[in-house]
C-alpha cells in the first residue's frame, strides 16, 4: 500500500529543504517509504545504501558518485571523476568540489537518497555529505535515512533551516491508515474497535503492524511464532544497533511501562537515567514523553516494544529481571499500587503482592479505581487467588458495581475461610474484613456493629496514612447512612476531607467534602451544609463510585431546599437527578421521596401523579442500612393525604413503626397521624426517636407536632412552650417547612402564639402570610385582599409596630400604613384589633 500521507510529506519537505533527514529506529519502514516515493519522482533519483565499509570519506564519496552515475550515464565527466577517485588521482575533499561543479553546471536536477547513513562515520559524513547539503543549491537534493546519529551530525544545518527531520512519529501508521491497511489483509482485524486496539498496541510501528496483519490476528499472541519473530527483530535490528550502555539501560528501564527519571534511576541505579530517557525519546526509540508545565516529565514506552524487551531481559538475565520487578513494586507500592501488584507478581513474590493489595484497596476503591483493583486481584495465581482478604476485596468491588448477589456469595466464602484461621495468623486479613463489612453488610444491626469495629481499628491498628484517611472516610460514610450518630459522621467526614487535602489525596478530599455536605444537611446543620456546598467547586465524576454517591451534592441541596420550603427548587433538582437515572437505592431514589413531600405540600395534581410514578423506582428492601421501604411508604402517605385519601395514608403509615431508626420519617409520620386525629400514634412515633438522633429539623417538627397536639387538647401553656422551643431552632437554621401547609389547628396555634409573648413574631407572620405557589389558599388572610395586603395582614395579629413590619418586609413605613388603611376599608373596620377580630368571627 502506498502511504499517501507520507508520500506527500516527502514531496513537500524535499521541495523546500536541501536535505531531508528520515531518522527512526529499525522497523519504521524508512526504506520502503523512500522507495515508493522515488518511484513517483519525475527527477532522476539516485540511491546509495551505506554499509559498514563506508566509514572512509573516499569510500563514501565513491559510493555517492557511483549512485549518481547510474542515473546519469550520459554525463561523461561524472564517470571520469569516479575513475580518478578510484585510481587515487584526486583526494576525497577536492573530488567533492569537482562533483559540485558538475552539479551546478549541466548536470540535471537529481535526488540522492542515502540509506542507512548511520553506518558511515561522522568524519566521512562531514567531508562528503555536509558540503553537498550546503552547496547543492537545489539541483542536488538529499534525502538521508538512518536509525540514529544524523540529527546530531546535521545540527548546524537543522538550526539554519537547510535540513528538516521526518521522525518516528511521522513514519508511524495513523489509526486511519491502519484501518485502510487492515482491509487489504484477509482475516485481519475487522471493525473500528479491533483496528484501534492494534494501533494502541503497536503505536503504528510499521514492522509490528505488518506482521500482525499478515498473521491474521489483531496482535501476535504472547506464545506465538510471530511474537518470537518480533522479539528477535528487536533484539538484533533495534537494540543490536545501539551501544552496549544504552542497550542495557533500555532492557532495564522497560521493566515499567511508564516511568519518570526518578523511577528510572531507582530501577537502573544510573545517575544519568533521566538524560538517557531523553536520549531514547529523541532517537524515536518507542518512548513518548508527557509533561505539564512545572511538572515532572513522565515517559511511556510503546507497549509492544516494552513487552518484547522484557521477554529479551527475562531470557538473557532472569535473576536481574526478577530483581528489577521487585524494585519497581517497592517504588510503586504507595504511589500506584495496582501497577505495583503486577510487578510484585512478576518478581515471583505473590505474598508481597497480596500485602500491597491489602494496604491499598481502600484507596483504590474509594478513589474510583474499583475496576483497576479488580484487574490487579485477577492476576493472582493459585492458591493466592483464594486468600480470604483477596476474596473480600473482590466482593467489595462487585458491590461497588451493583452486583450484590455475587458479592455476598464471595464474601461468605471468605468469612468461612477466616473462621478456620485464628486472627493472629491473618491479622491484616481480619483488618481487611472489618472495613469490607462496611460495603458488604446491609442490615441495620450488623452494619452498626461493623462501624464500631472499624472505628476501633482506626485508633488501634497500625495503619498507613492512606489507610487511615480512607478508613476514616469509610466509617464516616457508613455512619451517615445509619443516621445513629450524626455528629460522629460529620466529625469523621470533616477529618477525612481536611486530612486528605493536606496529604494530596484530591479525589478523597472531594468525595469526603461532598459527603460532608450531605451529612451536615442530614444532621440539621443547614447553614453549614450550604456553606460547604458553595465551597465544593466540583465533585469528580467517579463512574465506579456513582453506584453509591452519584448526585450526593445535589441531594444535599435538595435536603436544604426542602426544609427551607424552597419547593420549586426541590422539584427542579429532583427532576434533574431523576433524569440522570440512578438505581433504586441511590441518592436519586432518596430525591424521589422528597419530590413526593414537595408535591404533597404544593397540592399540584400533576406533580402528585409524577411523584407516584417516581416512588415505584425506589427499593423495596433495606440496603446499606437505609430503610428504603419506610421512605417509600412515607412518601406514598403524603401523596394520599394530599389527595384527601386519609384511609390510604393510614395504611401506608402503619408499617413505618417497624423502622425505629429513621427519625425524619418518624416525625413526618407523626405529623400525618396528628392531622388524621390519631394522637396516640403521634406519641408512639415520636417516642421512637432517641435523644442522640435528634437534629434541628426533626426537633423543630417534633416540637411543633406535640405543640399542636397539646393545643387540640386545650393544654395551652404546654403548646406555647413547645412551639417556642420549635421556633427558636427553626429561626436559627432557616427551617420553614413544618410551619407551612397548615391545617386549622396549626394556623390557630401560630396566630395565638403571636400575642403570647414570643420572640419570633416576624418569623410567625411570614409563615402566616405564605401562599402555596399554585395559588391555593394557605394564608389566614381574607381572600379579597391583594397579595401584599394579605402579607401585611398576617403581621397585624402580632404586636409588631408599623416600623418593625416595614423593616421585616423591606418597604417604607408609609407603604405599610397605606396598605393597612386599604385592609381596614375592605374589611369595614377602623382599627388593627377590629380587623383581626372581624376575620376570626368570619372564619
Amino acid at each position: 500500500m502506498v502511504r499517501e500521507r507520507l508520500n506527500l510529506t516527502l514531496i513537500h519537505e524535499s521541495a523546500t529543504h536541501p536535505a531531508v533527514i528520515v531518522e527512526a529506529p529499525s522497523g519504521y519502514g524508512k526504506t520502503v517509504a523512500l522507495s515508493q516515493w522515488t518511484h513517483s519522482q519525475t527527477s532522476p533519483a539516485a540511491w546509495l545504501t551505506v554499509s559498514g565499509h563506508d566509514t572512509d570519506p573516499a569510500q563514501l564519496l565513491a559510493g555517492v558518485l557511483s549512485a549518481l552515475a547510474r542515473v546519469s550515464p550520459d554525463v561523461s565527466a561524472l564517470h571520469t571523476l569516479v575513475r580518478r577517485l578510484q585510481d587515487g588521482d584526486i583526494l576525497a575533499r577536492p573530488a567533492v568540489f569537482e562533483l559540485l561543479k558538475l552539479v551546478l553546471g549541466d548536470f540535471p536536477e537529481t535526488v540522492l537518497v542515502v540509506d542507512d547513513a548511520h553506518l558511515t562515520s561522522a568524519a566521512a559524513f562531514e567531508c562528503v555529505i555536509l558540503p553537498l547539503i550546503a552547496h547543492g543549491r537545489g539541483r542536488l537534493r538529499l534525502v538521508i535515512a538512518a536509525s540514529r546519529d544524523i540529527r546530531t551530525w546535521c545540527a548546524r544545518e537543522l538550526a539554519h533551516g537547510y535540513a528538516t527531520v521526518i521522525d518516528a512519529q511521522r513514519l508511524s501508521f495513523t489509526s486511519e491508515e491502519l484501518d485502510e491497511l487492515a482491509s487489504h489483509f484477509p482475516g485481519a482485524p475487522g471493525g473500528d474497535v479491533q483496528a484501534a486496539d492494534l494501533w494502541e498496541e503497536t503505536q503504528g510501528w510499521p514492522v509490528a503492524v505488518q506482521l500482525a496483519l499478515q498473521s491474521g490476528i489483531a496482535y501476535p499472541k504472547h506464545d506465538s511464532a510471530e511474537t518470537e519473530t518480533i522479539t528477535r527483530y528487536i533484539e538484533s535490528a533495534v537494540l543490536g544497533g545501539l551501544n552496549e550502555s544504552l542497550r542495557d539501560f533500555i532492557l532495564q528501564a522497560t521493566t515499567c511501562a511508564r516511568l519518570t527519571g526518578e523511577l528510572a534511576h531507582h530501577l537502573t541505579g544510573r545517575t544519568d537515567a533521566a538524560a538517557l530517557l531523553e536520549e531514547c525519546h529523541s532517537l524515536g526509540l518507542f518512548l513518548d514523553r508527557f509533561q505539564q508545565p512545572a511538572a515532572t516529565a513522565v515517559y511511556r514506552w510503546h507497549s509492544a516494544f516494552a513487552r518484547h524487551c522484557r521477554a529479551i531481559h527475562s531470557r538473557t538475565n532472569p535473576t536481574g529481571y526478577f530483581e528489577l520487578h521487585r524494585r519497581a513494586a517497592e517504588w510503586l507500592a504507595t504511589r500506584y499500587p495496582a501497577e505495583a501488584v503486577y510487578h510484585a507478581l512478576e518478581s515471583n513474590a505473590p505474598e508481597y503482592a497480596l500485602e500491597i493489595v491489602e494496604q491499598n484497596w481502600l484507596q483504590l476503591i474509594t478513589g474510583g479505581q474499583a475496576g483497576t483493583l479488580n484487574s490487579a486481584c485477577a492476576q493472582f495465581p493459585s492458591p493466592w487467588d483464594s486468600a480470604p482478604s483477596l476474596q473480600l476485596i473482590r466482593a467489595c468491588v462487585l458491590d461497588v458495581f451493583g452486583d450484590r448477589h455475587s458479592a455476598e456469595m464471595l464474601a461468605a466464602q471468605a468469612r468461612s475461610a477466616l473462621l478456620r484461621n485464628p486472627p493472629e495468623s491473618q491479622a491484616l486479613a481480619h483488618s481487611t474484613a472489618a472495613f469490607a463489612d462496611l460495603f458488604l453488610l446491609h442490615e441495620q444491626t450488623g452494619l452498626q456493629a461493623a462501624v464500631e469495629r472499624a472505628h476501633t481499628l482506626l485508633t488501634s491498628a497500625p495503619l498507613t496514612t492512606s489507610q487511615y484517611l480512607h478508613g476514616v472516610f469509610l466509617v464516616g460514610w457508613s455512619s451517615m447512612r445509619l443516621r445513629s450518630n450524626p455528629s460522629r459522621a460529620i466529625s469523621l467526614l470533616a477529618s477525612a476531607a481536611s486530612g486528605a487535602r493536606d496529604a494530596g489525596h484530591v479525589v478523597l478530599a472531594d468525595r469526603a467534602t461532598a459527603n460532608l455536605s450531605l451529612a451536615l444537611a442530614a444532621g440539621g446543620r443547614l447553614a453549614e451544609a450550604q456553606l460547604t456546598l458553595e465551597q465544593l467547586f466540583s465533585v469528580q465524576n467517579l463512574v465506579e463510585w456513582e453506584h453509591y454517591d452519584g448526585g450526593i451534592d445535589v441531594m444535599a441541596a435538595i435536603l436544604i431546599s426542602f426544609w427551607r420550603n424552597e419547593l420549586d427548587t426541590v422539584v427542579k433538582l429532583v427532576r434533574e437527578l431523576h433524569a440522570h437515572g440512578g438505581h433504586d437505592s441511590s441518592y436519586a431514589a432518596l430525591a424521589r421521596v422528597h419530590f413526593a413531600f414537595a408535591a404533597a405540600r404544593l397540592h399540584d395534581s400533576s406533580l402528585i401523579a409524577e411523584a407516584g410514578s417516581m416512588l415505584l423506582e425506589i427499593s423495596t428492601s433495606e440496603k446499606h442500612g437505609v430503610p428504603w421501604p419506610a421512605y417509600r411508604r412515607i412518601g406514598a402517605a403524603h401523596l394520599a393525604m394530599a389527595r384527601g385519601d386519609g384511609a390510604t395514608a393510614l395504611r401506608e403509615l402503619e408499617s413505618i413503626v417497624e423502622w425505629k431508626s429513621i427519625p425524619t420519617t418518624l416525625v413526618l409520620a407523626a405529623e400525618l397521624y396528628r392531622r388524621l386525629g390519631h394522637h396516640d400514634q403521634v406519641m408512639a412515633m415520636l417516642g421512637g426517636i432517641t435523644k442522640q438522633e435528634v437534629v434541628s429539623y426533626t426537633y423543630v417538627s417534633a416540637q411543633f407536632t406535640q405543640a399542636a397536639v397539646a393545643w387540640s387538647r386545650r393544654e395551652r401553656a404546654t403548646a406555647h412552650q413547645r412551639l417556642e422551643r420549635s421556633l427558636s431552632v427553626a429561626s436559627r437554621e432557616g427551617i420553614v417547612t413544618p410551619f407551612v401547609d397548615l391545617d386549622d389547628i396549626g394556623r390557630e396555634l401560630l396566630t395565638q402564639h403571636s400575642s403570647w409573648g414570643t420572640e419570633f413574631e416576624a418569623f410567625i407572620a411570614a409563615r402566616l402570610a405564605y401562599r402555596v405557589p399554585n395559588g391555593e389558599q394557605d394564608s389566614p388572610a381574607p381572600s379579597e385582599l391583594s397579595r401584599r395586603e394579605r402579607e401585611i395582614f398576617s403581621f397585624l395579629a402580632t404586636t409588631m409596630t408599623a416600623e418593625e413590619i416595614a423593616a421585616e418586609l423591606h418597604v417604607s413605613v408609609n407603604t405599610v400604613r397605606s396598605h393597612q388603611r386599604s385592609i381596614y376599608r375592605k374589611l369595614g373596620v377602623n382599627t388593627r384589633r377590629d380587623a383581626v377580630r372581624a376575620h376570626k368571627l368570619a372564619g
